[in-house]
């Protein structure tokens, strides 16, 4: 946790024991600012990890989730450190589409945490179960993309990677979110996939630095339970176009669009996170739902 702001009060209630504290009793913390605070859960097993703990401040701050060495037997015996910045609960939602990345069987995993009592969850149109605030169910991904659907706001955590090396990404929920242009580097000579989620209007409007033809819709493949709305892609930027240290610049002419990133290879680490806009528009002067693009009419009686 680290605090933005001087004498920025934050609360705790872990959902588990941590270095010094026990679980479900809050505690106070005071942090300046550029300041921080670990949260250590007490025990290296995964069922008493953190997930589901409650932080809250009268100041802006940022939190980091990790877990390190975790243990890929069932991916063929990687250990690995995963890891990403999480949102506030203001900015999560309850549609999310994540795109499976290269890990072997049994492929990608998702998290799905609650953060209200009686939250149903659906994969694909299908019901899969119930869950309270703060617990927190798995499900595999196994096909090239899924479609994930709660009865109120969750967070959809992703476990990815490519061959038994893991990383861990946030991902954003679609209502109302994305970008139309994003720019990343390239760090290392590993292999370097983009993925991309958009509706179906955008699938043949992708430029790469300027040049269109790299991202084909033709590579893009409509998700389940969408009624083709939308559709991903998973698109492998080759070393020789798109050298060491090399910005990439995304963009779309028609439509907004998420995307991740997953750079690594099979056995020597991977990357992997999503960094379009996670943001939403609220229109306060309006009852509606407005989303990028959409006309508001203003009006006074």
């Amino acid at each position: 946790i680290v605090a933005s702001e001087n004498n920025t009060t934050v609360t705790i209630t872990p959902s588990n024991n941590i270095v010094g504290h026990v679980a479900n009793i809050p505690f106070n913390i005071i942090l300046n600012k550029g300041q921080t605070y670990a949260a250590i859960a007490s025990s290296v097993f995964a069922n008493v990890h953190l997930d589901g703990s409650k932080v809250s401040s009268d100041k802006p701050i940022a939190i980091t989730v990790s877990d390190d060495l975790l243990y890929g037997a069932v991916y063929g015996g990687c250990a690995d450190l995963a890891g990403d910045q999480i949102i506030p609960i203001n900015q999560i939602g309850s549609e999310y589409i994540a795109v499976r990345g290269g890990l072997n069987a049994p492929y990608d995993q998702l998290f799905v945490t609650a953060t209200q009592n009686g939250t149903s969850i659906n994969q694909d149109g299908v019901f899969l179960t119930t869950i309270n605030a703060g617990q927190t169910y798995q499900t595999a991904l196994v096909n090239n993309n899924t479609y994930i659907t709660t009865s109120n706001p969750a967070y959809l955590y992703q476990l990815s990677g490519l061959g038994c090396e893991v990383g861990a990404a946030i991902l954003p929920q679609i209502t109302c979110t994305g970008s139309s242009e994003i720019q990343f580097q390239r760090t290392t000579t590993d292999n370097l996939f983009i993925t991309l989620l958009v509706k179906s209007s955008g699938i043949n409007n992708f430029l790469v630095n300027g040049v269109s033809g790299v991202i084909s819709g033709a590579s893009f493949i409509p998700v389940p339970g969408t009624s083709s709305q939308w559709y991903t892609s998973k698109v492998l930027l080759p070393l020789a176009s798109y050298p060491v240290n090399s910005i990439v610049n995304i963009s779309n002419s028609s439509s907004l669009f998420h995307l991740g990133v997953l750079q690594g290879d099979n056995t020597g680490g991977t990357s992997f996170g999503y960094f379009s806009d996670f943001n939403t528009i609220t229109a306060n002067a309006s009852s509606n739902t407005v989303c990028y693009g959409d006309t508001l009419k203003l009006f006074s009686n």
